[in-house]
């Protein structure tokens, strides 16, 4: 197992680091409700990877984060690469600052990882063992082309749970409807896939929906309120150094992180 109080006391700083837009995020939570349109909504996956593969932008919330720091997932922290877009002022991509990175940017950051972690990895996704820059060098890191699935599954982002639950849900925030499109995410998940299978529960549907939608709304207001806020004199790289910094802390994990064989 990891050596805990190293990597504890880096997770802390993280959290740290992102408390402003965490206490915001929570308090999201509130107003966001979501109603299911199609009470019928079935959906069986084919494990076809097409939502895992050739470089989809797989976005990490920080209730993400959260929740494998107090899950201990350490591991998976250093798999997180910080990416602010141009043009932040815009509200509609406020909310993607971390990814997940692709096999190509794991075989780029392996030379600084530790040997235990690159063993940890590679024992979960044994395909990273002879990941380069091929065909599956824009795959997300975690998914596994032998397998046709992801290897942290019940532990990958909120938008992986969430997929592909917002083909029949309207997300509305403070009563507004902000998401409605049934046909979201048919250009990456085959048609047939909803045409059959188990019925989807709403109430499942619904919560793995909020999840997502609430820290996508904490992050706009935690810009909105440092862009609104003049009087502080903020510069945009003020703005982003907490995201900024809990990313330095994802690689320092990266490289300290070791196994101790005493316990």
């Amino acid at each position: 197992m990891q050596k805990r109080g190293d990597m504890q006391e880096i997770s802390q700083q993280v959290l740290s680091a992102l408390q402003v837009p965490s206490d915001i995020t929570r308090q999201s939570t509130t107003f966001i409700t979501c109603r299911i349109n199609d009470p019928e909504f079935t959906f069986q996956c084919n494990r076809c990877g097409a939502c895992c593969r050739d470089n989809l932008a797989i976005t990490v919330t920080i209730q993400d984060i959260a929740c494998w720091i107090v899950q201990e997932q350490y591991h998976v922290l250093p798999m997180i690469i910080f990416y602010p877009h141009e043009g932040m002022h815009d509200e509609k991509v406020q909310d993607r600052l971390f990814f997940m990175i692709n096999k190509e940017e794991y075989s780029k950051r392996k030379e600084n990882f530790s040997p235990a972690l690159i063993e940890c990895l590679e024992s979960i996704n044994p395909s990273l063992c002879d990941s380069k820059n091929g065909d599956d060098g824009k795959d997300c890191v975690w998914f596994n082309p032998r397998t046709r699935g992801c290897t942290i599954h019940g532990n990958q982002p909120f938008i992986c749970k969430a997929f592909p639950y917002q083909h029949a849900c309207e997300v509305f925030i403070h009563g507004r409807r902000k998401l409605h499109n049934p046909n979201i995410f048919y250009d990456e998940c085959p048609t047939a896939c909803f045409a059959s299978g188990k019925t989807i529960k709403q109430a499942c549907a619904s919560n793995a929906i909020k999840e997502l939608h609430a820290s996508k709304h904490g992050i706009m207001v935690y810009f909105k309120m440092a862009f609104n806020n003049e009087s502080t004199g903020r510069t945009w790289e003020s703005i982003l150094e907490p995201f900024r910094k809990a990313h330095e802390l994802f690689l320092e994990m990266g490289a300290r992180f070791h196994v101790n064989r005493s316990l």
